[in-house]
C-alpha cells in the first residue's frame, strides 16, 4: 500500500485541513480531501523487541477523511530524544530527534495537536523537553486522552483494519509492531510498543473527541 503525501494543504475555516495530492493522469484532475489532521505520541519506554531490551519512542501524524472516514497515518517516526545529538568528533547527526518532525508535520499537514497515554510524572519530562525547545514553533498542544485497558484501544486497532479504515505503510515500524501484537498477545500485555501506543492515542482521541466542524457566521 501506497500512503500518498500531500503537495498541498490549506487550513480552513471550520478547522478541517484541505490536502492536494500529485496530478491523477487518469482523472486528469489533482486529488484532495478534507481531512481531520491530528498526532499520536508514545514518550521513550523500553520494551522488548527481537527477544533483546530497546528504547524508543514513536510519533504519528493522522488524517482521517471526512467523506470516507477513512485514517491515513501520513507521517511516522521513532525517537530517543526531543532535539538533535551531534557527535562533537564527527559532526554528524547521531539522534536526529522529533524537532524537525514536528516543525514538518505544521508546514505540510498543520497538525498541531498530539495524544499521549502514559505514567504522568514519569512522562513529564519529555513534555517539558517539546514546549521548551527553541527549535519548535509553533508549540504544540499536548493532550492527555485516558482509557480503561489496553485491551479497549487495540479493539479500536484492529476493528478499523477489519473495516479498511486504517490505511499505514506496511515497510514501516508501526506495521511490525502491530504483527508483534498479533503474534503474541499475551506477551504484549505487559509491556507497551511504543508505535502501537502512538497508534492508540490518536485513534483513541478521534474517536471519543469526534471533529466538529467549527460554525462560521
Amino acid at each position: 500500500m501506497i500512503i500518498e503525501k500531500p503537495r498541498t494543504a490549506i487550513y480552513n475555516q471550520d478547522r478541517s485541513v484541505a490536502l492536494y495530492f500529485d496530478f491523477d493522469e487518469e482523472e486528469l484532475r489533482y486529488p484532495q480531501a478534507e481531512f481531520d489532521i491530528r498526532g499520536g505520541i508514545c514518550w521513550p519506554v523500553t520494551y522488548r523487541k527481537d527477544g533483546f531490551i530497546d528504547s524508543q519512542g514513536y510519533i504519528v501524524v493522522a488524517g482521517k477523511n471526512l467523506e470516507t472516514g477513512v485514517i491515513t497515518i501520513f507521517e511516522q517516526k521513532d525517537f530517543i530524544v526531543v532535539e538533535p545529538i551531534i557527535n562533537q568528533d564527527t559532526q554528524i547527526i547521531e539522534y536526529p530527534g522529533i524537532s524537525n518532525f514536528i516543525n514538518n508535520a505544521f508546514s505540510k499537514y498543520y497538525c498541531r495537536k498530539y495524544y499521549w497515554h502514559q505514567n504522568f510524572e514519569l512522562s513529564k519530562k519529555w513534555r517539558l523537553d517539546v514546549l521548551r525547545s527553541p527549535m519548535i514553533e509553533p508549540k504544540p498542544t499536548l493532550i492527555e486522552i485516558s482509557w480503561g485497558e489496553d485491551q479497549d484501544a487495540d479493539h479500536l486497532i484492529f476493528l478499523m483494519i477489519k473495516r479498511r479504515l486504517l490505511r499505514h505503510d506496511p515497510n514501516a515500524e508501526l506495521y511490525n509492531q502491530l504483527q508483534a501484537v498479533k503474534q503474541d498477545y499475551k506477551k504484549k500485555k505487559n509491556q507497551i510498543l511504543p508505535a502501537v501506543r502512538a497508534l492508540q492515542c490518536v485513534l483513541m482521541a478521534m474517536e471519543r473527541f469526534p471533529f466538529r466542524r467549527k460554525e462560521l457566521f
